[in-house]
């Protein structure tokens, strides 16, 4: 219980990064438990929704106040405990998935990004403009689009554990979770797919503009011969963050860059590897 709580506390602090986003979500996900059958505070539950409505006039983009850290923390404080205390009116095998579908969007999420700073050999606490909201934005969607977008999955995601809890027949709901799971997949998936492809083509650019400014040179550099100094310039942290931005500040940024490189090793070889790593190799007989 008490990794749950910690989990989803840290879960909707995640998903607070556009505006609008995790005051829908609570909205949603809070509405939903709220009509839930089986033991649970239900005034509450729909008191805690009305709070963020009036909330999210003031946080809808372009927004004029936010949550930041404690009032997104609430969220998953909330929720979590309401749901820890339900008692549900049918106990079937399916009741335990309905707090996982009811969070889906953030543990989806959070799940991503844990990964994805593992896998880049960071601590899984470290911010970035990667999570999900921010790829949709990548991909020409508008902040208010994007926001549409996310609450159309979250009211999916919830009605779905609504219905989990209802007092239907079993295969029914199995199928219908299935359903859904499919469908979170499927949308995922392209997701994912599209971030890659603008990833690659955001490399090309890259792998360009280096080849522009830096004169770098074909092939791999022979390592076997002595009197060889070899530096590394790893690019990859600056380029994730130019990306954002866009190609004229990624140009600007070689540009700065190609400057430096020529001033620090003038008559060293340059070879690039991958989209992002410059090798240069000097002399070092002196």
């Amino acid at each position: 219980s008490g990794f749950f709580i910690l989990s989803l506390v840290n879960m909707t602090n995640m998903i607070d990064g556009m505006d609008g986003l995790a005051a829908i979500f609570a909205i949603i996900v809070a509405t939903m438990m709220a009509f839930l059958p089986g033991e649970l505070n239900h005034p509450v539950l729909l008191l805690f929704a009305t709070a963020y409505i009036a909330f999210l006039f003031f946080n809808f983009h372009p927004a004029k106040i936010y949550l930041g850290d404690a009032g997104s923390h609430l969220i998953g404080l909330f929720l979590g405990t309401q749901i820890l205390v339900w008692k549900p009116e049918v106990m079937d095998a399916l009741a335990m998935f309905v707090p996982l579908f009811f969070f889906a969007h953030a543990e989806i999420d959070i799940a991503l990004a844990v990964v994805r700073r593992l896998r880049a050999g960071v601590s899984p606490f470290q911010g970035d403009r990667e999570h999900i909201h921010h790829k949709l934005i990548k991909m020409d969607f508008s902040v208010r689009k994007a926001w549409v977008l996310m609450a159309a999955v979250i009211f999916c995601t919830a009605t779905t554990a609504w219905l989990l809890a209802q007092p239907l027949v079993f295969n029914v709901k199995f199928v219908f979770m299935i359903l859904a799971t499919g469908l979170l997949v499927i949308l995922l998936a392209g997701l994912l797919k599209v971030d890659r492809l603008l990833s690659f083509k955001a490399s090309a650019y890259s792998n360009g503009f280096l080849n522009q400014y830096l004169n770098l040179q074909p092939g791999a550099i022979n390592l076997d011969r002595r009197g060889m100094k070899i530096i590394v310039y790893d690019l990859f942290a600056y380029y994730q963050e130019l990306q954002w931005r866009g190609v004229d500040q990624i140009q600007q940024f070689i540009s700065a860059f190609s400057d430096l490189i020529k001033e620090t090793h003038p008559l060293s070889q340059k070879n690039l590897y991958g989209s992002y790593t410059i090798i240069v190799v000097e002399n070092n007989t002196e």
